[in-house]
């Protein structure tokens, strides 16, 4: 093993020491969306490609909408080992991935060996890639972003088989479905090799070069490109998302001192338990729960900055600035004005990615500049700037009165933490700027060889980030997903669900505010055994309603988060039947003549008890509809079957187009559901009807009528209604995602032109 192979060895295991468990799949993680959405998803895609189909359509949702692709290689190798476990270590995988990109791009752009590998060991353990596993998608294209910089830099300044290799590596990270990090990773790829191009003409040749890659790469992505815009077209987030929500999750100013100090805003390690910086963050809660980077990252990078020739500089420095300002939000001024012209991308904060790859590389510079005894003016002045910061903030807390604690609105009980946790992390902050000092000078007075002087720079960077990622992406038994013994016997083996969300659960509220330790584990565990959306889809549940996570449900949703709380019931019932849900389950006693206790399955977990109810009179899933009523706009036949008098949920339908009808009776004489995306009936009429299903609407499904093909109207502004003439028929429905051959095709021409581009000399 050469000294390229043990470094690398050694860096792998540098981004795992954080959480060096994860390195062998026996636990798995269950923090937020990891329980929430990621692995009950992957749980029913896998399950589908198990069984030798691909799933277009997800019925267990929102009264059914559309899996978003599944296509990112790493993620089917799932199909070989079902389950939790190896679903995390997959995600796990993904932090050497990272640090060994950084440590390539470092190298390509004129790093040493131990600067690169202090680029890799920053970006593998900042605050932003160890929070990002609980945003998967994100931790993919994270780790995979320095090498579509590195490839796309590469296609810039050679050409030739640089454009099919810079082709495949940006839509491997296109098929993750994190659009928003894949653009930064092309984007800084293209301007690195912009700078380091000659002036004139080559320069245009470069960004010819690396503009053409980047075009082969969507063109290879084509397919999931193609499925996620099919999809976006007719969603919540197709039509646009408000600027108020597309900035909520915006870098508060006084935010930006997270990049030093890790529990800013409260406990990283225990967030339900500690946590007093809602304040400072739109909506509540972080996207990212750290951004951390550590005054020893930010003291090198500054080093770093000045030894390089001023084309890269500017480059790495302007990009980490632009990414900042972006960030920002309406502090920062550029993603008002972004948004605007981009309203499917949320969330600005998103564009962290490009300061903290910045910084990491900067600072793999910055420890061998610093080591050789240069830079350490720059170093001082960086320094001194972030000490200038902790202090304030030491200031901060022993001089602001109750009225600091006001304004950021933290709980008595906090309070105390807050202020001990802050001046504790400020006073180690600056130790670790003296120690780096000290290094430094030592290197520039001839007392550390430079070797030697850099390999302790980057070790105390490691141990600083080391320190504060340590214990975060905490694990549990893969029992933790196992189902609430006896919940699912209590539920009918047909009918829908409304589940009440956890998040307006008095049960769980008081579980909280009690401050116990590890509320999180058991408070995530409640939302799984509860039947929480997405968690129930471990158990093959079909929900009517529940948190729009990712905005691309086919229907705005009628049930809004607030009212998932038990006194919102008497509102809510009638839009459950709607849904055609015919139990709800809460962790919460409720109490409605029209709800009947059909079971209490007791669990072990802090007491809950899961409460199973029937509701009466549901309305019908599936019928033959001989009443159409007219409806001028869909936001009318939304409301269609809520007005006053008059709508027979088991005869009538509302219809956004020209209706006839005729028939007096129909009925439904047989279903068959081999599958999601095929539906099969028949059905009978005494004259034209609507066969009618209480399932969405959404382009993509086709319709049949004994073999002839039938349109697909919007029923009741939501659902899916199918003409029918009088007499006897078979209808069948079934679900292609739009959009999906013309991805096909377009991903085998891309492929086949990065092949060829890779076979040419």
């Amino acid at each position: 093993m050469n000294r390229d192979q043990r470094l690398a060895l050694l860096l792998a295991l540098v981004s795992l020491a954080p959480n060096l468990r994860a390195a062998w799949p026996d636990r798995s993680y269950f923090l937020r969306d990891f329980t929430l959405t990621y692995y009950p998803l992957r749980d029913v895609i896998v399950e589908a490609l198990r069984d030798g189909r691909w799933p277009f359509w997800n019925p267990y949702l929102h009264e059914g909408t559309a899996f978003l692709p599944m296509l990112y290689p790493l993620e089917l190798v799932q199909i070989l080992v079902p389950g939790p476990a190896f679903a995390s270590w997959l995600l796990t995988l993904h932090f050497p991935l990272a640090a060994l990109g950084a440590y390539a791009l470092a190298r390509d752009l004129g790093a040493g060996r131990t600067g690169s590998f202090g680029a890799g060991v920053v970006w593998s353990t900042c605050g932003l890639a160890v929070t990002s596993v609980d945003l998967h998608w994100f931790l993919q294209a994270y780790a995979l972003s320095p090498l579509v910089a590195l490839g796309l830099r590469r296609a810039a300044l050679h050409g030739g088989r640089w454009i099919g290799a810079a082709a495949l590596v940006t839509a491997l990270a296109v098929s993750t479905l994190a659009v928003e990090f894949v653009v930064q990773a092309v984007i800084l790829g293209c301007v690195l090799g912009l700078a380091a191009a000659d002036a004139g003409a080559d320069r245009h040749r470069c960004a010819s070069r690396a503009l053409t890659a980047a075009a082969l790469g969507a063109l290879v992505a084509a397919l999931p490109i193609a499925l996620t815009l099919g999809i976006l077209e007719g969603s919540v987030r197709g039509a646009g998302l408000v600027p108020g929500l597309a900035l909520q999750k915006s870098l508060h100013p006084v935010s930006l001192m997270q990049v030093v100090l890790p529990g800013l805003h409260g406990s990283i390690r225990e967030p339900l338990r500690f946590w007093w910086g809602s304040r400072l963050i739109p909506g509540g809660s972080p996207y990212f729960l750290s951004l951390y980077l550590g005054p020893v990252a930010l003291l090198l990078a500054a080093a770093g900055a000045g030894g390089l020739p001023r084309a890269g500089r500017l480059a790495l420095t302007g990009l980490a600035g632009l990414g900042l300002a972006y960030a920002m939000g309406p502090w920062g001024g550029v993603a008002p004005a972004a948004t605007s012209l981009m309203p499917l991308f949320r969330f600005p904060v998103k564009a962290m990615l490009l300061p903290s790859l910045c910084v990491a590389l900067l600072a793999g510079f910055g420890a061998e500049r610093l080591a050789r005894g240069e830079g350490i003016r720059a170093a001082a002045v960086g320094g001194a700037g972030v000490a200038l910061a902790l202090l304030g903030v030491v200031a901060a807390m022993r001089l602001g009165g109750p009225e600091l604690a006001a304004w950021l609105d933290v709980s008595p009980r906090s309070e105390a933490l807050m202020r001990s946790t802050l001046t504790r992390e400020c006073l180690e902050g600056l130790g670790l700027l003296l120690s780096a000092l000290a290094l430094a000078w030592l290197a520039r007075r001839g007392r550390l060889v430079a070797g030697r002087a850099a390999a302790a720079l980057v070790t105390l960077l490691g141990f600083d980030l080391w320190h504060a990622a340590v214990g975060v992406n905490r694990q549990v038994s893969p029992a933790f997903f196992d189902p609430a013994p006896g919940l699912r016997e209590a539920l009918p083996r047909e009918g829908r669900v409304f589940a009440l969300g956890v998040q307006q659960s008095p049960f769980v509220r008081r579980q909280l505010e009690d401050h116990a330790p590890f509320v999180e584990e058991t408070s995530f565990a409640l939302a799984r055994q509860a039947l929480d959306p997405y968690t129930s889809m471990l158990d093959r549940v079909e929900l009517a309603e529940g948190t729009d996570r990712l905005s691309f449900i086919p229907s705005p949703s009628l049930v809004m988060p607030w009212e998932h709380a038990p006194e919102a019931m008497p509102a809510v019932l009638p839009r459950l039947r709607n849904a055609a849900v015919t139990t709800v389950v809460s962790l919460d006693a409720l109490e409605h003549p029209e709800l009947s206790l059909r079971a209490r399955v007791p669990l072990k977990l802090a007491g809950a008890v899961v409460h199973v109810y029937a509701l009466s009179s549901s309305w019908p899933r599936r019928f033959v509809a001989c009443r159409p009523q007219p409806a001028p706009t869909r936001a009318a036949a939304l409301q269609a079957p809520f007005a006053a008098g008059g709508y027979d949920p088991a005869f009538d339908v509302a219809l956004e187009v020209p209706v006839t009808a005729g028939c007096s009776e129909g009925r439904l004489l047989s279903r068959r559901s081999p599958r999601p995306e095929l539906e099969e009936y028949g059905v009978q009429a005494d004259g034209p009807g609507y066969l009618v299903t209480r399932d969405s609407f959404a382009r993509g499904w086709r319709a049949r009528v004994d073999g002839r093909e039938a349109p697909v109207l919007r029923a009741n502004g939501r659902h899916r209604a199918v003409p029918i003439p009088a007499g006897t028929h078979h209808v069948v429905l079934r679900y292609q995602p739009p959009w999906f051959w013309p991805g096909v095709a377009f991903s085998v021409l891309g492929i086949g032109l990065a092949a060829a581009s890779l076979a040419r000399r």
